[in-house]
């Protein structure tokens, strides 16, 4: 599988940035060369980190519900659209096994990305206080209900694990 190489940059503070250098993403099964991905610099990931805390701090994003909706949605449709052409470049580039992309390296992560769109129908944001009829009393804070939907939930699911048997 060759990748068409299409000239490659980084999406900066919502522009597109020459990226300075490429590097080869090969197909770990078989060393092909599928293509070139943009190689970011120190000062790039600080750049792209400083306009986000800039447009989380001073724009309407971190409380415009709506919009973060139609963001979610659009980046879920656009995975879905094109998920069969993700599957192959995702055997190939990371050596997934076919199977494994119908779980947990590509159909659940772009599930995810749905359910949190979903989610943010429902869920508080500033200050809100929406508590299921099943919700322990006391609400979400003390109970650990709510993380494990939220953010840590999330970091708990894309942490790396080793898991270690005897074998006798």
């Amino acid at each position: 599988m060759q990748l068409q190489d299409a000239h490659r940059r980084l999406l900066i503070d919502g522009k597109l940035v020459e990226a300075g250098r490429t590097f080869p993403s090969l197909n770990p099964a078989t060393g092909e060369v599928l293509g070139h991905a943009p190689d970011a610099t120190v000062g790039d990931a600080e750049a792209a980190v400083a306009a986000a805390r800039l447009a989380f701090d001073a724009t309407a994003w971190a409380t415009d519900v709506p919009h973060r909706i139609r963001c979610l949605e659009q980046l879920h449709q656009a995975l879905a659209d094109h998920q069969e052409e993700l599957r192959d470049l995702t055997i190939a580039d990371c050596g997934a096994t076919r199977m494994s992309t119908y779980g947990a390296q590509l159909d659940e992560p772009i599930g995810i990305i749905r359910y949190y769109a979903d989610l943010l129908l429902s869920y508080p944001i500033n200050g809100g206080s929406y508590y299921a009829p099943d919700a322990p009393f006391g609400g979400y804070k003390q109970s650990g209900i709510g993380r494990e939907m939220g953010v840590a939930g999330l970091e708990e699911f894309l942490e790396r694990k080793t898991l270690a048997t005897v074998v006798s």
